[in-house]
């Protein structure tokens, strides 16, 4: 047998090192690469988890621990550009959190470097942009090259929220939180819980009327209110200058807006208030038109049971529901006394505006 040489024996041994540690990497890579994974999505439910606990004035903070996890990841070489990108998107996120714009553009940019179609660089690139208007169209664009991004669908979601187009915040938030962690919803559900309520409401509506909206119960006034902020209705009273509410409801009074012994000040809004208003709304100053069901009911039963044919609401009930402005309850009764709420009186006010 031949005696192997030194250089021989240098040779095999170097050739048995390389083919070790190419082994140890590549078990090393396959079994950090699933971790990592799992960290990183637990990195990003961490941050929208703090986008959540800030908006909700809470008292837990999770920063350092996401700032730790990202430090360690980033230690972790990786030749992955869909990974690293997310990484670095990620990065950017954890410091517009922190609200370090500065330091966020500069992760964005090495997200963008690694892969810029990637979903969360996206998403971190939308909060950087100040304009509710100019973030629309970019993540609609965005959205237009992928069309299952929940995140981007999500968060345009949140921006028709801002935009107060409650449709379309509605319609993007039933697209996408269904198919993103829970944390997602934790952030967003409450705003996708507003729109439910309120996606009929015009998205122009003004400021000062927005909170009568919210009210499970509204005052007398809070129709005059809502009628004289977000119609044209009571311009042949007011032209285009805007009265004190009870000033201008106490117009109305006079005119048989409101029953006479109303107390427009205090007194809650009833089903019976509503209609007598909104009739005369509808009918104007047409007399005939106001008491049309007067006539024709004279001496016979009313044909809602609750509503008597001889008093003052008979006429406003029975046209308002013809006209379909108000729905009877359980599709014979009206509820005359029923509380009304400012969404309702709201719906109703611009069915009827278009009566008008």
């Amino acid at each position: 047998m031949k005696k192997l040489t030194a250089a021989a024996l240098l040779s095999v041994f170097f050739f048995s090192c390389s083919t070790m540690k190419q082994t140890q990497d590549a078990i090393y890579s396959g079994s950090t690469k699933t971790d990592n994974i799992l960290i990183i999505e637990q990195i990003e439910k961490d941050i929208i988890k703090q986008y959540a606990e800030i908006k909700s004035g809470g008292n837990t903070d999770l920063s350092a621990k996401i700032k730790a996890d990202l430090d360690i990841l980033l230690a972790v070489p990786s030749t992955d550009s869909e990974y690293k990108a997310k990484l670095y998107a990620l990065y950017a996120d954890y410091f517009i959190l922190k609200k370090d714009k500065s330091a966020a553009k500069k992760m964005l940019k090495n997200a963008e470097n690694n892969n810029p179609y990637e979903e969360y660089v996206h998403l971190a690139a939308s909060r950087l942009i100040l304009k509710n208007e100019e973030r629309k169209h970019y993540l609609e664009n965005a959205i237009n090259q992928k069309s299952n991004s929940y995140r981007l669908i999500c968060e345009l979601g949140f921006v028709f929220y801002l935009m107060e187009d409650y449709t379309n915040a509605l319609v993007n938030f039933d697209a996408s939180l269904d198919f993103l962690p829970e944390e997602y919803t934790l952030l967003y559900g409450a705003e996708r819980d507003y729109c439910r309520k309120f996606y009929k409401v015009d998205s122009d509506i003004k400021k000062e009327t927005a909170r009568i909206l919210e009210r499970s119960k509204i005052l007398l006034s809070d129709m005059t209110a809502l009628t004289q902020g977000e119609t044209n209705a009571l311009d042949f009273i007011t032209g285009t200058n805007a009265w004190k509410v009870l000033m201008l409801a106490e117009r109305l009074k006079a005119a048989g807006w409101y029953a006479a012994d109303a107390d427009i000040a205090k007194d809650y809004a009833r089903r019976k208030d509503a209609a007598l208003f909104l009739w005369h709304l509808i009918a104007g100053n047409d007399t005939e038109l106001l008491s049309k069901y007067s006539r024709k009911y004279s001496g016979k039963k009313s044909p809602v049971k609750d509503v008597d044919s001889d008093g003052i609401y008979f006429d406003s009930v029975l046209g308002t529901v013809e006209e379909d402005v108000i729905p009877l309850v359980d599709g014979n009764k009206f509820n005359p006394e029923g509380f009304v709420s400012g969404l309702e009186f709201y719906n109703w006010l611009k069915k009827a505006e278009d009566l008008n």
